[in-house]
């Protein structure tokens, strides 16, 4: 995770030096963050602890400005609009909605994205390819390798039948992942109970 940090900080940095061939001594940077959840929060942390040291190493001062939508739509494009208004050097994006929603928010600018907490950026849209990302946007990917984790449960239990697959059927960083999971039980040939009724469950959670 630390190394994780360390990349997303370094991306950034990158980015505004691209960016401003000329470093000046302030950079305003907004934080937007999907929801209120450990893993994410500390993502944020970590960014806004490094981007001290950076400060600190290079001279210059990073404003940041940092909310969180709390997995509202309404309240994220209000973030984002108030980054904008507030003229920011560049965004930076805390999981897939957050991120796609400041891409579309900057296209045709010259603000850059930098996301985080994104599990397939090529599959949602927000990048070409890993390696040449295109547009105004780069970040770090937290994918998901379904295969080597059903792998795992077979070499613990190789008589396994039936394996569960609970997701969020709202979030497009699901649909690259539990597709690969499908493929690779129904190649293995090992059953995936209830399906339907999976769905129904996330669908009345979000309803």
């Amino acid at each position: 995770m630390k190394k994780r940090m360390l990349v997303i900080a370094a991306a950034v940095t990158a980015t505004m030096m691209m960016t401003c061939p000329v470093m000046a001594d302030d950079f305003k940077v907004g934080i937007c963050n999907y929801v209120d959840d450990a893993s994410l929060n500390q993502i944020v942390d970590n960014i806004q602890s490094r981007l001290e040291e950076i400060g600190e190493e290079k001279g210059v001062t990073f404003d940041v400005s940092y909310d969180n939508c709390n997995a509202d739509a309404s309240v994220m494009e209000q973030i984002i609009s108030d980054f904008q208004a507030d003229n920011v050097d560049l965004m930076v994006g805390v999981a897939t909605p957050v991120a796609m929603r400041m891409q579309s928010a900057t296209e045709g600018t010259d603000t850059p994205v930098v996301f985080s907490a994104v599990s397939d950026p090529v599959g949602s849209g927000l990048v070409d390819s890993l390696e040449a990302p295109g547009a105004n946007i780069t970040g770090t990917s937290d994918y998901l390798d379904t295969s080597s984790i059903m792998k795992l449960i077979q070499a613990q239990n190789p008589d396994v039948k039936k394996i569960g697959l609970l997701y969020d059927v709202g979030q497009d960083s699901s649909t690259t992942a539990i597709q690969e999971a499908k493929d690779y039980l129904d190649k293995e040939g090992i059953e995936i109970p209830f399906p339907q009724r999976t769905l129904h469950i996330v669908q009345q959670k979000e309803g």
